[in-house]
């Protein structure tokens, strides 16, 4: 697990925890098969639990004292109108990358917690399962992206900010009115250092051996989403 998601004690989780507390969000169906709820929670209007997860943010601040508030997960992809209404004077940052890697990910790692919550794990189901929610969830952020404001939304594109992180972070700091001096530039870079992908090990993703689906296959039905945010092909 520690190779697929960080879960360190000072780790930044995603906020949707929060939410989960509301009875929302789409937390549960990494941990189980319940498509169902996916419906459930895809059909109603999330402006309810995103208001909770701000106001558990606010209790969070009372506690802590005063801070800029960061928050990140996927799910805000495909519920940019709620985000933009609950948080409009926030600054967006959307990640971008070849679904296909996105996709693989999901499937494996939802496959371990099977071994774990289920006597059996139906790779298959976990692959079709995936393969469409992501359609759902890109297709969305496609639709809703013009809702936010371009003067202060950047989107980031995960061969670029691999490649070179310091424009991103120049951007964003620009965007938030954040000075980024020499010695938060250190820091952040220390911690980049620090925290490479593979610190906890390596998981080897293979399509075609564990999901029986060859990334051409996947990747054929979201070219809708690689027109209008061009990822790089990472996976082959």
């Amino acid at each position: 697990m520690k190779a697929m998601h960080g879960f360190d004690p000072d780790h930044i989780s995603e906020d949707i925890e929060l939410q989960a507390l509301d009875f929302s969000s789409y937390l549960i169906e990494w941990f189980a098969y319940v498509p169902r709820w996916r419906d459930y929670y895809l059909s109603h209007d999330q402006s309810g639990p995103y208001a909770y997860l701000k106001k558990a943010m606010q209790a969070l601040t009372f506690l802590r004292g005063s801070n800029r508030w960061v928050i990140k997960c996927p799910q805000h992809l495909e519920q940019l109108e709620v985000l933009k209404k609950t948080f409009p004077d926030a600054v967006f940052v959307l990640t971008h990358r070849d679904p296909v890697a996105s996709i693989q990910s999901a499937i494996t790692m939802t496959s371990y917690f099977d071994r774990i919550f289920r006597k059996t794990v139906d790779v298959a189901m976990r692959t079709k399962y995936w393969i469409d929610r992501y359609g759902v969830l890109l297709r969305r952020c496609v639709d809703q992206r013009g809702c936010l404001p371009e003067d202060s939304t950047l989107d980031v594109y995960f061969h670029e900010w691999i490649k070179d992180p310091d424009p991103v972070l120049t951007e964003i700091y620009r965007m938030a009115g954040i000075p980024l001096t020499d010695e938060v530039r250190a820091k952040l870079h220390a911690y980049i250092a620090a925290n490479p992908a593979d610190r906890h090990g390596k998981v080897v993703y293979n399509l075609r051996r564990d999901c029986g689906v060859t990334p051409e296959e996947v990747r054929a039905g979201f070219g809708f989403y690689m027109e209008r945010f061009p990822v790089k092909v990472e996976v082959r």
